[in-house]
């Protein structure tokens, strides 16, 4: 009886977050339960701008954090978004030229990868090797743009201008604009992408980028 009294109280193994395509975010950055749905909802309410409404939003949060025991300043109380999107633009239909953004992380049917175009009178199914060379041909592009980016000065705030000089006029090093940790996490969304919808070619390239960032 002992037993069967302890595991009522134990979490069924079904209770857990969903791991989508667009899921970015550790278990231990997710938190319990409980503090990701106060953070949910707390956000969705924030979203009324109105001096009443934002005041009750604020006093509810306070109070709903108390009650977990998480100050209310806590890094862990920061709402962060657990599922990133990435929207292909102009994906166009084979069979009936229908043209239209994807979100490939969030909308529900590519989630249970079925692929069909939405015109009621086609519902063909999209052409995946078509959908996976426009992503890899974005790949290449943002890795070829941040190659070719801006230097800048972290002193003065200028822009390179020459080629040659390792050091800007007023002596300050050079940086670049775009960090490696944004381009490495963009290719990790990229890297999701490839593993739920098995785009094989696409993963080889997100992943060789990946070890040369």
């Amino acid at each position: 009886q002992a037993g069967a009294n302890s595991s009522q109280h134990q979490p069924s193994s079904g209770y857990h977050f969903p791991v989508l395509c667009g899921s970015h975010l550790p278990e231990g950055e997710l938190g319990p339960p409980a503090l990701a749905f106060v953070r949910a909802i707390v956000t969705v309410l924030g979203l009324d701008q109105e001096p009443a409404i934002a005041t009750a939003v604020t006093l509810l949060r306070r109070n709903l954090l108390r009650l977990l025991h998480v100050r209310e300043f806590a890094p862990e109380a920061a709402f962060q978004d657990p599922c990133m999107s990435f929207v292909l633009r102009d994906v166009i239909c084979l069979y009936c030229n229908d043209c239209r953004d994807l979100d490939i992380c969030r909308d529900p049917s590519i989630q249970d990868r079925k692929w069909n175009c939405v015109v009621a009178t086609c519902q063909h199914p999209y052409n995946l090797i078509y959908v996976e060379n426009l992503l890899v041909q974005i790949v290449r592009q943002r890795a070829h743009l941040y190659q070719l980016q801006d230097l800048k000065c972290v002193k003065c705030k200028q822009m390179k201008a020459g080629h040659l000089s390792s050091t800007c006029s007023c002596a300050g090093n050079y940086q670049v604009t775009s960090s490696p940790q944004k381009m490495m996490d963009g290719l990790r969304v990229f890297l999701n992408i490839a593993r739920w919808h098995e785009f094989k070619m696409l993963e080889e390239t997100v992943s060789w980028l990946l070890m040369s960032t």
